[in-house]
C-alpha cells in the first residue's frame, strides 16, 4: 500500500527504485458519469474504471487499453490527460488530481455533453497487457 501511495503522489524525496514505482501505476476510479445531449433525457451511471498510468513515457489508458493514450501534461499535483478541442465547437478536459485523487472528465460538442467525477485509488501497475505500448 505505501509503495502504491508513493505511485500516485509522487514524494519528492523517493528513492530511485520508488521513482521509476512513481512512473508507473494504475488507478481503481470510482466515477458517476452524466450524459445530457440535446434532444434527450440526462442519464447518469456509477461504475468503477481501472486506469494505467505511464509518466515516463507520458502514455495512459482506461482498462482494458484501447487505445493507448499521450498525457497532455503533468505536474507534482495534478496529471492532465486530456486537455484540448479535437475540432471547432468541441471542448475537453480529463483530469486527476494527485494529491486528493480527485477524477474530473468533460466533453462538450455541439451534441451535447459528458461529466464524469469520482475519486481514485492507486493500485499495482498492470500495463497495457498483450499489447504493451509503454
Amino acid at each position: 500500500m505505501h509503495a502504491a501511495v508513493i505511485g500516485l503522489f509522487g514524494l519528492i524525496a523517493a528513492t530511485p527504485a520508488q521513482a521509476q514505482q512513481a512512473a508507473s501505476f494504475d488507478l481503481s476510479c470510482d466515477i458517476e458519469t452524466s450524459v445530457k445531449l440535446n434532444d434527450r433525457a440526462e442519464t447518469k451511471n456509477e461504475r468503477t474504471i481501472r486506469m494505467s498510468i505511464d509518466t515516463a513515457s507520458m502514455k495512459w489508458c482506461t482498462h482494458p487499453c484501447k487505445p493507448v493514450q499521450t498525457i497532455a501534461e503533468i505536474s507534482p499535483t495534478i496529471l492532465i490527460l486530456w486537455g484540448d478541442a479535437l475540432q471547432p465547437g468541441h471542448a475537453r478536459t480529463f483530469t486527476i488530481d494527485r494529491v486528493s485523487g480527485s477524477y474530473f472528465l468533460l466533453s462538450i460538442t455541439p451534441a451535447g455533453s459528458i461529466t464524469a467525477k469520482g475519486r481514485c485509488t492507486p493500485a499495482p501497475f498492470t500495463g497495457t497487457g498483450v499489447r504493451t505500448l509503454f
